[in-house]
């Protein structure tokens, strides 16, 4: 693999954006980025998957996953003669302290933007929709955009990142690309069915560094950083039409590393950036819930933005249970009942996402 780098660096009065062409230079909010843990030798591990999932598909463009199986641990073995998913890289973000802060390591277990909550990295499957939610409500100091294009011939994997500032970070920028492969066939310890097809593992990491590729030089408001990756599929064989590349942009190194925000696109042809906030018009006030511990019946008030957005329930585990497109009117009224659906009492999770952005909420049944 090889890299390139560009700095374009610009002042407040002068600057001007030739070379930028996939990012968005508004402000936006940030993306969530699941750092799952998981192997094919771990039961529990499936539930993990189907959670992940559920997320994806509730936020296509605001939630990216990855699915990692580090080698330093025994439940990431080929099970009962699969393939062999695992990979070292991961091996550092599976180690205490900085997995989890001597919390004891688990799968399926995930790392959510590696954010510190109580002092631990680590969260649970039933965590991972709340804190990804809470993610996507915060601003991003950098927006990452990225197009990725596969040659056949040369069985080259290409990818360009395009970061913008559109405020100062201080603190040191590092970039990290990870290529990731979906419908991998393969035994899974607790599948309900073998062989299992799966998704987000991690393939290859395109940059050098353990904790990123340095941006070099500064990283002020108004900077655009590019930087070139490209990934050599000759010896691995990847199919490259079911690989997904996701990049993102973290500060610090070891226990500091926190990620900021990133984006993913198709190996073959994708690109995209994040949208703007001005595009996400969508807001928490635009759904509520009530009553909110509820025995039975429920009710979800729709603001005018939810309008052309899909609207979904699922379970802690991602499990979808209703679903249904939203055509409404400020202040329109679903009502629903947890026998209707034939719903057991839990927690559940109502998702609006659409065009205009996506909100979760926490629903409680008794």
């Amino acid at each position: 693999m090889k890299k390139t780098i560009t700095l374009l660096a610009m002042g407040a009065v002068t600057f001007s954006l030739n070379a930028q062409n996939i990012v968005t230079t508004d402000v936006t909010n940030r993306v969530a980025i699941i750092e799952e843990f998981t192997g094919t030798s771990c039961p529990a591990c499936p539930g993990g998957h189907t959670t992940m999932e559920g997320i994806l598909s509730a936020s296509p463009t605001t939630v990216f996953g990855i699915g990692y199986s580090p080698t330093n641990s025994s439940l990431t073995g080929p099970y009962n003669g699969g393939m062999d998913l695992t990979n070292s890289f991961s091996n550092a973000f599976y180690t205490n302290p900085y997995y989890g802060n001597g919390d004891g390591r688990s799968m399926p277990s995930a790392h959510i933007n590696r954010t510190k909550y109580s002092g631990s990295r680590k969260s649970s499957t039933g965590q991972w929709a709340t804190r990804c939610a809470d993610i996507n409500m915060l601003t991003s100091p950098v927006n990452v955009g990225l197009s990725s294009a596969y040659n056949s011939g040369t069985d080259m994997v290409d990818v360009t990142v395009e970061m913008y500032f559109t405020s100062t970070v201080s603190e040191s920028a590092y970039v990290t690309v990870i290529l990731t492969e979906d419908d991998i066939v393969t035994n899974q310890s607790g599948a309900s069915s073998n062989p299992y097809t799966h998704k987000h593992v991690m393939r290859a990491n395109l940059q050098s560094g353990q904790w990123g590729d340095a941006l070099t030089g500064t990283t002020n408001q108004g900077d655009l950083v590019t930087m070139n990756f490209s990934f050599d599929n000759s010896s691995t064989n990847y199919v490259i039409d079911n690989c997904h590349v996701v990049a993102f942009v973290s500060t610090g190194m070891d226990d500091d590393s926190e990620i900021l925000t990133g984006y993913g696109v198709a190996a073959n042809g994708g690109s995209g950036s994040v949208a703007s906030v001005d595009n996400l018009t969508l807001q928490s006030t635009d759904v509520k819930l009530f009553p909110n511990p509820t025995d039975n019946e429920m009710n979800i008030v729709l603001g005018e933005n939810t309008n052309g957005s899909n609207l979904s329930i699922t379970t802690i585990t991602g499990e979808m249970v209703y679903t249904q497109d939203v055509n409404t009117y400020a202040g329109d009224v679903l009502t629903l009942s947890k026998s209707e659906l034939g719903l057991a009492a839990g927690t559940y999770f109502v998702t609006v996402a659409g065009d205009n952005g996506a909100i979760t909420k926490k629903l409680i049944l008794k």
